[in-house]
């Protein structure tokens, strides 16, 4: 789940290559902040991270950008935006995609370089090379609608995360009183962690 590649980001443990991948954009959204949040100054961020539409533009020229060394610090972060091409759908704007290039790259990822493939899609064509290379090679997140027990398990992630914990029915409670949306969870969560710094713990009172 997120939480277990979160953790490892905040630890400063990077893959070069992430594909994220599914419906659920928070999931997506969070983890991409996480990266810059947890490997990059704020210097750094302005010269070394570079985001591709690869619907307007081939994934050649951003592979180019992953292999050309840093202008400062120690890496660079890659961000690949609507990878159709790892989809069965077709694209939008005929892109000239040159694959093996990318299947190249996969082989053998620039080692300053964080990749990370944004695929905010339904599901990717399994039958493509090029995809199942990609989820071989690469850490993968899918990012999609949880569970009732996924839900649960991650909102108690998220309280851990802040350096809370729920006590008794609050948990219950609260999905209850929220709903499923999480990026609504992950303030809600943010503001009770805040409330309850001194004690660390989220009652039932605390939710209502």
């Amino acid at each position: 789940m997120a939480f277990q590649l979160w953790k490892q980001i905040q630890k400063k443990v990077f893959a070069p290559v992430y594909l994220l991948t599914g419906t659920e954009t928070f999931l997506i959204r969070e983890t991409i902040h996480k990266i810059v949040e947890n490997g990059f100054t704020e210097e750094e961020m302005e010269f070394n991270i570079s985001s591709f539409d690869l619907e307007e533009t081939p994934v050649q020229i951003a592979l180019e950008e992953a292999e050309t060394f840093p202008f400062i610090g120690e890496r660079k972060l890659v961000i690949l935006n609507n990878p159709a091409f790892l989809t069965a759908e077709k694209p939008k704007e005929k892109i000239e995609h040159n694959v093996q290039m990318l299947l190249d790259y996969l082989e053998n990822p620039s080692p300053f370089s964080i990749v990370v493939f944004s695929a905010v899609y339904e599901k990717l064509d399994e039958r493509k090379k090029v995809t199942k290379q990609l989820k071989r090679t690469a850490e993968v997140l899918e990012a999609k609608k949880m569970k009732d027990q996924e839900l649960v398990a991650w909102v108690k992630e998220q309280a851990e995360l802040n350096g809370v914990s729920f006590e008794g029915d609050a948990l219950t409670r609260f999905i209850a009183t929220s709903g499923q949306n999480l990026m609504l969870l992950a303030n809600e969560i943010q503001k009770m962690s805040l409330y309850v710094a001194e004690r660390k713990v989220i009652t039932e009172a605390v939710v209502e």
